[in-house]
């Protein structure tokens, strides 16, 4: 099995291979077989030349009547049978559903837990969720690959060393509460006229005087889909805290955990809580109106919201008594999005004349971040001295430059 580091460079390179032969197997099955689907697998450990573990032509008994069509692969882990494959040219059309895959599926008596459909540039995976023992009618995950990113946790998951059919139920649970979840965003992430009525008629805190007409409201719309926006990232980083999900090996932006834990220059409570208590009023009176009332955080980071899902600019207390401003993408798997920040590297180390600006990939976690370090003595920026009003005015600045970066190239 490949490292993951590697796993990811083979994967990328599966990904240029597809590009540059699709054209060359469209309508032609065994090219795409032989070119674009079983080198999938061989990077994901599957030896497909060993027919005790990938046997082309499979044949389940139907009876006289079926079973003549076989399926194009059966894949067996250590002896079972694991997940079947069916495929198609490139160029084939494909439809969410395949009937003949589903018949396998349903004939192997809940021994596969995975339906794989597919022509090498899409590919779809089934499992049954809805009734055991009968594949879905809809994939939980799709994946295109010249259009979209790469579904590295899946795949992960999908090596033939870490095959494991419960965990490929969950993931797909999984993914499903997450479309959902995702749908009901969107929803409230538009919210109606009516909504926003209801968010701001507060009659212990009027937060409108004027008669709410529709220019009104419409004005009212962009600053409730932050809102929204900021409640949900905080939310998120408040419940993974409960549920003992952060830690150093975290998505979220650093906290206590990774400034080293017991070291002598780790920012105690009573610390940090100075430090926010005096970091929101000042920026709240220098340009950062989203400051103000700002709730003061229990934890060593504070973030914001861009208006933009999963993007977050974050000031955090890190290790080695620096503070670190930042871009912070949450959900970056496939590093799409700090591919965006790093196509345009030359133009933001503009904006930060006189930083070093550190490019973190983050490879070995979902997420990816752009950040900023400025050194701190806790002694000098305790209470109100000028250290601090200097630190303070630093962090306000780039702040402002990181969230027009996040507003112009993300």
């Amino acid at each position: 099995m490949p490292p993951a580091s590697n796993l990811k460079e083979q994967l990328e390179q599966y990904k240029n291979r597809v590009k540059e032969f699709s054209e060359s197997c469209r309508d032609n099955e065994a090219s795409t077989k032989s070119a674009l689907i079983l080198p999938l697998f061989t990077i994901l450990g599957y030896d497909v030349a060993n027919p005790r573990e990938c046997q082309p032509e499979y044949k389940a008994d139907f009876g006289k009547v079926r079973g003549k069509q076989p399926v194009d692969w059966a894949f067996f882990v250590n002896g079972p049978l694991a997940f079947l494959v069916e495929a198609k040219a490139v160029g084939k059309k494909i439809d969410r559903y395949d009937e003949q895959l589903g018949d396998y599926y349903a004939k192997e008596h809940g021994v596969v837990k995975l339906g794989i459909l597919t022509t090498g540039v899409r590919w779809r995976f089934f499992t049954d969720l809805d009734k055991e023992n009968v594949m879905d009618n809809e994939p939980f995950l799709e994946w295109d690959v010249l259009n979209d990113g790469i579904p590295y946790d899946f795949l992960t998951l999908l090596q033939r060393e870490k095959f494991s059919p419960e965990l490929i139920k969950t993931f797909a649970k999984g993914k499903r509460r997450q479309s959902v979840l995702v749908a009901e965003l969107t929803r409230l992430l538009e919210p109606s006229e009516e909504f926003v009525k209801l968010a701001i008629q507060n009659k212990e805190r009027l937060l409108e005087t004027r008669n709410l007409t529709a220019t009104v409201l419409q004005e009212w719309k962009p600053i409730l889909v932050e809102a929204i926006h900021e409640w949900a990232q905080q939310r998120r980083l408040t419940e993974a805290l409960g549920r003992g999900a952060i830690d150093s090996e975290s998505e979220e932006p650093p906290h206590e955990t990774e400034l080293g834990g017991s070291d002598d220059d780790t920012p105690g409570n009573e610390f940090r809580h100075k430090f926010w208590a005096g970091l929101l009023p000042f920026l709240a009176t220098h340009d950062h109106p989203w400051a103000d009332e700002r709730k003061i955080p229990e934890y060593a980071w504070l973030s914001t919201s861009v208006g933009k899902s999963g993007i977050g600019v974050n000031v955090c207390m890190s290790k080695h008594s620096r503070i670190r401003v930042e871009i912070y993408c949450y959900h970056d798997s496939d590093k799409k999005l700090y591919k965006q920040l790093e196509a345009h590297k030359a133009e933001m180390e503009q904006t930060f004349p006189g930083e070093q600006v550190s490019w973190e990939p983050l490879e070995a976690k979902a997420a990816s971040r752009v950040a900023v370090y400025r050194s701190y003595s806790k002694e000098e920026v305790s209470e109100d001295t000028p250290a601090r009003a200097e630190l303070f005015s630093w962090i306000g600045q780039q702040l402002t430059k990181f969230r027009g970066v996040a507003q112009k190239y993300l």
